[in-house]
């Protein structure tokens, strides 16, 4: 099958989207003779070429061709910094992110060197990531077949009535103490009513 022919934006953002696991390579470039100069065109016709050359030996790959000549723009989030200088481009993206651009490309053989490259380092980073994403009890027992994880003791149904009695204690204390308070404040303006009233008596006799 050959590569994928990309006419707008919105086609190349649902590929790279569902194909997150996957390397995507993409062509920029044209074959319009008055856009671009023959040297774009001659080798933009060797790199598709390459591509349907190469595909059947990197199958988990994508190869799309972006023709610039009959593309439809909309965020022109691919394109924005494509200068003819560059073009034909060819760029690889993994992960919604772009990993590499080859430019103006003169070596076709550079184009397999960047997927063999790029790909070493994602599986590499996948393996690391397995790694560290492993559970903890079981690199353990890799590590320590004769050990096991230990385990956590549960309280006993003593330790819960202990528990619960040393609650109810502390919070009887704190209801005897707000008692204690009300009392003592309801004295403090007993006296302070008493003492008001012999003064008024005072005033009185006299």
């Amino acid at each position: 099958m050959s590569f994928y022919l990309i006419t707008n934006e919105e086609q190349l953002d649902e590929i790279i989207n569902e194909n997150k696991t996957k390397l995507v390579v993409v062509l920029y470039s044209s074959q319009n003779e008055k856009a671009f100069d023959k040297e774009v065109i001659k080798k933009t016709k060797q790199i598709k070429k390459y591509f349907n050359q190469i595909k059947e030996e990197y199958q988990n790959n994508i190869f799309l061709y972006v023709n610039l000549s009959n593309y439809g723009y909309s965020r022109n989030v691919y394109t924005h910094n494509l200068t003819k200088d560059v073009i034909p481009r060819v760029s690889f993206y993994y992960n919604l992110s772009r990993l590499a651009n080859i430019d103006n490309i003169d070596f076709l053989e550079d184009i397999k060197n960047v997927i063999n490259q790029l790909k070493s380092k994602i599986d590499q980073k996948k393996s690391t990531i397995s790694i560290e994403e492993t559970p903890l009890h079981e690199n353990e027992t890799l590590n320590n077949e004769n050990q096991n994880p230990p385990e956590i003791a549960k309280p006993s149904e003593d330790d819960v009535d202990k528990q619960l009695e040393v609650q109810r204690k502390l919070e009887e204390i704190e209801r005897l103490k707000q008692q204690y308070l009300i009392l003592e404040l309801q004295k403090i303006k007993k006296m302070k009513e008493e003492q008001e009233g012999f003064q008024t008596s005072d005033s009185d006799s006299e």
